[in-house]
């Protein structure tokens, strides 16, 4: 007998826990952002601007690319301590353009993809994107490890929108080693 209620205790425990969980995965809506502490990495409503040449800020890093880097200050969205998010503009050195919207989550050490601008100066939002490592995405170019360097320190931001700006334009000397 006290294997019987042994066993449905147990049912009932595991059925218990199943509703639990799949209450839980429903609750979080489709598409939600991980939580990284207090910030979330998600897109501004409404979305910057796509910035015009003349009000992109140039920035360079050691890499064997003839490409342009640059970014929008004025699209700069700090999300407490943790997350930077900008407007990054690479220009090709054949002339092509590409525009996008990114994060940077400082205490991960990680990058995404948020949205991309189209021609027309629209933004169209990346679905399913992934963190990758910062150093891992543009090994070849390395511009995310070079916003990274700039804009984390000690595992958050390294500073207000000001700092980061001037870092990003002029790096200390040992930032992009």
């Amino acid at each position: 007998m006290s294997l019987r209620r042994s066993g449905t205790t147990r049912g009932w425990a595991a059925r218990a826990l199943l509703a639990l969980a799949m209450a839980s995965a429903l609750s979080a809506p489709l598409g939600a952002q991980p939580v990284v502490g207090t910030a979330v990495a998600e897109l501004p409503m409404p979305m910057p601007a796509v910035p015009k040449a003349a009000d992109l800020v140039q920035f360079e890093f050691k890499t064997t690319s003839r490409h342009h880097f640059a970014f929008d200050p004025a699209s700069m969205l700090l999300r407490g301590n943790e997350i930077l998010q900008l407007t990054i503009v690479v220009t090709t050195s054949g002339g092509a353009t590409n525009i996008s919207y990114e994060a940077f989550n400082c205490p991960n050490a990680t990058h995404r993809l948020l949205a991309i601008a189209s021609p027309d100066g629209s933004w169209h939002p990346v679905e399913n994107s992934q963190w990758v490592g910062a150093r891992s995405a543009g090994l070849v170019l390395g511009q995310h490890y070079a916003i990274y360097q700039a804009a984390c320190s000690g595992g958050g931001l390294s500073g207000e929108r000001d700092l980061i700006v001037r870092r990003l334009v002029n790096p200390p000397n040992d930032i992009y080693r």
